[in-house]
């Protein structure tokens, strides 16, 4: 993945109560690194979202491409709410377990994939186990290879689509997708009855913009403007800053709120 130049656009005004806050996580909380084992997470990285979290009610969950057991190991001892691989898993509000979508079988697209590349220095195959995902950012040249090769183990199967992300095609379940797992949160306490607000900066993101918009909610890119966002940050960092700043404004009109 390769981080969007930024560009010029209005940010998103400070969260209030009345909203329910969806994050991604790569490209958006976290810098873009190498590999996705790579990523460097901001030490009060947790503390801000389980503080935030707590001044919302509880209304903010993670929604992202990763699996949710990976990102509660980058962001613990946070217990995170949310969506995983897309949409494939969740975990809604008062509940320790994960509720996944029937595992589909993509092993044998991992085997070919990986037998394919295996001497190709740069490419990455990851198995999330309900998806796969092809890495190409250490050989951008490799793109067109990439990409014809995923087509070419997954045009059979009708149970999965393909997904471009930044230096990144991921062959996922047909029925996951970000705008309907944020609208599925959307139907449950803490989030229902709330303006929604989402961030994200890829092209999986960019599917749920629509969907947020469509509730009468904020949808924010990261990095990159798009006609499809209604407000613009242009880093990882600037989130962070914009998340504090929130935080500072929701403690000083509402007071600090206890943490569970």
């Amino acid at each position: 993945m390769t981080p969007h130049p930024p560009d010029t656009g209005p940010p998103p005004p400070l969260l209030t109560r009345r909203n329910a806050l969806f994050l991604d996580l790569d490209g958006t909380l976290l810098e873009l690194a190498s590999t996705p084992d790579a990523v460097v997470v901001p030490q009060d990285l947790s503390a801000l979202l389980a503080s935030l979290a707590s001044a919302l009610g509880g209304a903010l969950a993670i929604v992202t491409g990763r699996a949710l057991e990976t990102v509660d190991a980058l962001l613990r001892p946070w217990t995170v709410i949310g969506a995983g691989l897309h949409g494939a898993e969740y975990r809604l509000p008062g509940m320790r377990t994960i509720d996944r979508l029937p595992l589909l079988p993509v092993r044998n697209i991992v085997e070919q994939l990986r037998s394919r590349f295996a001497s190709v220095p740069g490419v990455l195959v990851e198995d999330k186990e309900h998806s796969v995902a092809l890495h190409y950012r250490l050989a951008p040249e490799r793109r067109e290879e990439c990409e014809s090769a995923m087509l070419a183990v997954t045009c059979q199967r009708t149970d999965l689509r393909l997904m471009h992300g930044h230096c990144v095609i991921e062959a996922l379940p047909a029925a996951a997708d970000k705008g309907s797992a944020i609208l599925r949160l959307l139907q449950r306490a803490p989030f229902e009855f709330r303006v929604p607000v989402f961030l994200g900066d890829d092209v999986t993101d960019e599917e749920a913009f629509p969907v947020v918009s469509g509730c009468g909610g904020m949808s924010v890119r990261v990095g990159a403007s798009s006609p499809r966002a209604t407000h613009i940050l242009s880093s990882p960092s600037d989130v962070l800053r914009w998340l504090r700043a929130s935080l500072t404004a929701l403690e000083a009109a509402y007071g600090k709120a206890s943490e569970p």
